[in-house]
């Protein structure tokens, strides 16, 4: 499974929705979607009201959002260490003595707080608070009665080549980041 993105365990990293006012419309707009840019049914599907499966088809890949949690935390953890040490030698080559009197006890303390840091850096990103939005918005539309297509992008080039004809399709487009 490759990822796009050293945080994220996700393959498909980028979701778009477009919301549609009658079923038959998002099909149409599904297939002409499908067609245009080559994506596989994996990447492409309809919500209509009152599908049992919504969230499945909203969030396909739980063992890449568990990937997600562990890999962000890993890396913007390390990232904070890095950050504390840096911080370290910043303030040990300008020669505060704070920093220079205690050197050891000084960067372990840079680098427990940097550390801490970094983790709660990766678990804000785990919360993927740009899915948010999205999630809600095609939610509150099916409940309304609405239908979505539902795009799990690859790139952001895809996404926005998705949403330009989604939207032409006379879909209002909702996205992630």
């Amino acid at each position: 499974m490759k990822t796009s993105s050293p945080v994220s365990g996700e393959v498909f990293d980028t979701k778009l929705a477009a919301i549609f006012n009658e079923p038959a419309l998002a099909d149409q707009a599904r297939q002409a979607l499908q067609d245009a840019l080559a994506l596989p049914d994996a990447q492409v599907c309809v919500i209509l009201p009152g599908d049992p499966a919504t969230d499945r088809k909203l969030e396909p890949e739980i063992q890449g959002i568990k990937a997600t949690m562990i890999r962000s935390h890993v890396t913007m953890g390390a990232a904070g260490v890095v950050a504390g040490v840096t911080a370290w030698l910043v303030l040990h080559f300008i020669d505060i003595p704070m920093i220079t009197q205690s050197s050891w006890l000084s960067l372990g303390a840079l680098m427990f707080f940097g550390g801490i840091a970094g983790l709660l850096v990766g678990g804000l990103l785990s919360l993927r608070p740009d899915h948010d939005r999205y999630v809600h918005t095609v939610k509150a539309a099916l409940k309304k009665g609405r239908s979505a297509v539902v795009v799990h992008a690859r790139s952001a080039e895809e996404r926005a080549r998705a949403a330009a004809l989604l939207e032409g399709r006379g879909g209002t487009a909702v996205s992630s980041l």
